[in-house]
């Protein structure tokens, strides 16, 4: 009799502690979820800030470009726009990693679901 309290109190206990696996893990996915969330949203704040800074520094290169001949400014338009569309291709690169990224993200969550 002793044994079969002891077994019904082992199994109620493994239960709970099944139990308490689930929800643990479940409170780990939503972390998860969270985290890359807010990795995302960092990214997109980054790309603003470093298109903001790019930005003032074409500025001030501008500035700084008013007082040239107008042979300097266009071998200097020339480089602005050899930088920019060197930066569009970086940036065009980064945008299909985060769209395979994206992609095996959504396949993971496919197969959580």
């Amino acid at each position: 009799m002793e044994l079969e309290i002891e077994l019904h109190q082992t199994k109620e206990s493994v239960e709970h502690a099944e139990l308490r696996l689930k929800q643990v893990e479940l409170e780990s996915k939503k972390e998860l979820d969270k985290l890359q969330e807010l990795k995302c949203k960092l990214s997109l704040v980054s790309t603003c800030l470093s298109a903001a800074e790019e930005e003032t520094e074409m500025f001030k290169t501008d500035l700084q470009n008013l007082t040239l001949s107008k042979e300097m400014m266009i071998k200097s338009a020339w480089k602005t726009r050899d930088e920019a569309v060197e930066v569009k291709n970086t940036a065009e690169v980064e945008l299909a990693k985060n769209r395979i990224e994206k992609m095996q993200v959504s396949s993971q969550l496919m197969e959580a679901v």
